[in-house]
């Protein structure tokens, strides 16, 4: 377990720029600290430092150092980037060495498995290390001496031998590895964790059958139990097929179907364009469960889902070996609903800007770029509720995970758009977060 101190109206809508988040385009920020134990000695060990930048909408993890500490639990990252990030300490050797003086003999120091700053559970981007541009932060980096849970995992694997356990940690809009990795027992063939901190986590068990690469994973919650068990089920890629029920028999341009992941951690998204005679078929899409829909420039949006001619009763769809891989049938509906409106810029906010529109239905996001005056319109939208939301420079915005978005929802415009209508005379006010 870690902790650390840092030295150092409903049409209205505020345009928010995420300081946290944008990260400079020079290298010329560092990290230092240290790292010590409850009883003030000294730990050496491994830092890993992330930076959690927005990527394509998502908030993405990069590895921007990695160094060990010296004798006294010192450490030192330069040479960074501005932006939000993360600290990973692990064990240069287990358990870490604890050092209260230089002239004293070291002694083993009982710690977990890792530690993370901040708190693994409090994990969220407003509460990660927030470091400017030409900024140097001193970091004193607490680790405590928790014992953690104990987690037996059962292997999807069997007794393969070329084969490990990895461990990552969840955030609320993010995963980041921690860089340890678990060795299966030579008995059983199962994993044994020993010290796991409180949190919440993704195991991903990689192993090699035949020359094939297989994965598999597991999510957990530790920190309630002393000890508790977990099962890793395989990964496996498979084939969504299906065809398209158009609302007329006109002929109809590009249309896009696309399966999001549901989880706000996970970049897994899959296209497949329709093909003439109205087929569609998604390949290598891994386990797990998806938002389905149309990309928004088709014009159309999806009403039904159906298997065998029944409703499958919503949008998001289950890949495995559990649910039927039979092919679906998508319901198409003309999407022909319309928002404008303006976005208030100073001369200083007007590179960049753009609105993001989320439907609350579909579980999709769009850009909506705005002119030299700030005006804006999006058509072909499908009736249902949205969420506008204003940004002075989208590029450094997860604008892809609705988790962040929401912490964002008293500054937005929720309008509910009925089909054929348009929404117009929408304002919007750009202002920097803080104000």
């Amino acid at each position: 377990m870690l902790s650390g101190r840092i030295l150092m109206n409903a049409a209205l809508l505020s345009c928010v720029s995420l300081q946290a988040l944008t990260p400079g385009k020079t290298h010329n920020s560092s990290l230092t600290g240290s790292l010590q134990g409850d009883d003030d000695s000294s730990i050496q060990g491994h830092i890993m430092a992330y930076r959690i930048e927005a990527r394509h909408g998502r908030m993405m993890p990069s590895p921007e150092c990695s160094t060990d500490t010296d004798a006294q639990g010192n450490f030192q990252c330069v040479h960074l980037e501005s932006g939000s990030y993360i600290l990973i300490a692990s064990a240069l050797r287990w358990p870490f060495t604890s050092v209260h003086d230089q002239s004293k003999s070291t002694a083993p120091s009982p710690i977990p498995l890792f530690a993370t700053y901040p708190a693994n559970t409090d994990l969220d981007a407003a509460n990660l290390v927030q470091l400017g541009s030409r900024e140097t932060q001193s970091l004193e980096v607490q680790v405590h001496g928790d014992a953690g849970s104990d987690l037996n995992v059962t292997s999807a694997a069997g007794k393969s031998k070329d084969k490990a356990l990895q461990v990552s940690l969840m955030g609320e809009d993010f995963a980041v590895s921690t860089n340890v990795r678990i060795a299966a027992d030579r008995k059983d063939g199962n994993y044994n964790i020993k010290g796991l901190p409180a949190g919440a986590y993704k195991l991903t068990e990689l192993w090699s059958d035949n020359g094939v690469t297989h994965q598999g994973s597991a999510f957990i919650s530790a920190g309630q139990l002393a000890f508790g068990q977990a099962a890793i089920t395989e990964i496996k890629p498979y084939t969504v097929t299906g065809s398209i029920r158009y609302p007329d028999s006109a002929a109809h341009g590009t249309v896009n179907v696309v399966l999001k992941s549901t989880a706000t951690y996970d970049s897994h998204r899959y296209t497949a364009t329709v093909q003439a005679n109205g087929t569609f078929s998604l390949t290598g899409v891994l386990s797990g469960k998806y938002y389905i829909s149309f990309d928004p420039e088709s014009g159309l949006y999806i009403a039904d889902v159906l298997v065998s001619d029944h409703s499958a009763g919503g949008a998001v769809l289950t890949v495995d070996d559990g649910h039927s891989i039979t092919p679906l049938t998508l319901v198409a509906s003309p999407a022909s609903g319309s928002i404008a409106g303006t976005l208030k810029l100073s001369d200083n906010e007007q590179h960049g800007a753009n609105i993001v529109v989320e439907s609350l239905t579909s579980h999709t996001s769009q850009l909506v770029p705005v002119d030299s005056q700030g005006a804006f319109k999006v058509d072909k939208l499908a009736p249902g509720e949205y969420i506008l939301y204003g940004w002075t420079d989208v590029r450094d915005v997860p604008y892809d995970s609705s988790s962040f978005l929401r912490r964002y929802e008293n500054k937005a415009v929720h309008i509910e758009l009925q089909n054929g209508t348009l929404a117009s005379g929408v304002e919007i006010e750009c202002n920097k977060a803080g104000s």
